[in-house]
């Protein structure tokens, strides 16, 4: 069953390996089919189940790495970045971390801007791990973010060689094209990514995209797919409420920050 579940999340058939892991752990508890079935509820939007999944893991388990790191992937999704702060620093504490709360560490870096750094720590974590086209990925999106164009796109390049059908290369490329100006080629990249998966970045790019070329309308309608894609994550919402003050949309902006208001609230009660 878990050879088949694996299969299943490798080929992006989430909805099937969800159930196969299941399965697993109906006739066995066992560490690494949680650890996946909450890494493929994450990808199926099933958030508050997946972190269900990894704080029962830490609970019986305080040094599990793996769990630490799927729970701070999403309390940083969900904006808490001080509280993946801290589960990627106890993570770390005491040695080098494994590969996964190193990204999850790149993210934050990245989150806060810092992106040479992040590009930094995808570069050693890829001595370790060179195939690993996620890694890859984000490496050659911190190198975008950081305007070194010409190696990002070297980067997702080689990758789609290899992995013709990953979606995220793709968006790298996508993204490029769009600082670039290039909008029909980048609006045929993203095209190209959402066959494969429909993710929130995808809707972002769009949103930006048709910003660009005065179609407010569009824009508004891919940056509420932005929002809808991620689960209520804030950064999306934030983005949005900007985009609402460009356009003079004040009463709508104003809405939107006083939902991220609540939502700020209800973590802090936490």
């Amino acid at each position: 069953n878990f050879l088949l579940a694996d299969s299943y999340r490798q080929l992006g058939d989430f909805r099937k390996a969800e159930s196969e892991f299941g399965k697993c752990l109906d006739i066995q508890q066992d560490i690494f089919a949680s650890l996946n079935l909450a890494d493929v509820k994450i990808k199926l939007g099933k958030i508050a189940e997946a972190e269900k999944i990894y704080s029962d893991l830490i609970e019986k388990n305080a040094n599990l790495t793996d769990a630490k790191a799927g729970l701070a992937h999403i309390k940083h999704m969900q904006g808490e970045n001080r509280e993946a702060l801290e589960l990627v620093n106890s993570a770390l504490r005491g040695g080098k971390g494994s590969s996964e709360i190193r990204y999850i560490k790149a993210l934050l870096m990245a989150e806060n801007r810092l992106y040479n750094e992040a590009a930094g720590e995808m570069t050693d974590i890829l001595k370790d791990f060179p195939n690993n086209y996620k890694y890859k990925a984000f490496q050659a999106y911190c190198m975008l973010m950081n305007y070194d164009i010409q190696n990002a796109i070297k980067i997702a390049t080689e990758i789609l060689e290899k992995k013709p059908d990953n979606a995220d290369a793709k968006l790298v490329l996508a993204e490029a094209l769009l600082i670039s100006g290039s909008y029909r080629d980048a609006t045929d990249q993203i095209s190209a990514a959402e066959k494969i998966s429909k993710s929130p970045k995808a809707a972002e790019l769009m949103a930006r995209i048709a910003e660009k070329q005065s179609g407010n309308d569009e824009a508004r309608a891919h940056y509420m797919e932005y929002v809808s894609r991620s689960n209520g994550q804030p950064k999306p919402l934030y983005e949005y409420a900007q985009f609402l003050e460009r356009i003079k949309a004040d009463k709508d902006a104003i809405t939107v920050f006083e939902e991220i208001l609540m939502k700020q609230a209800v973590i802090t009660e936490q």
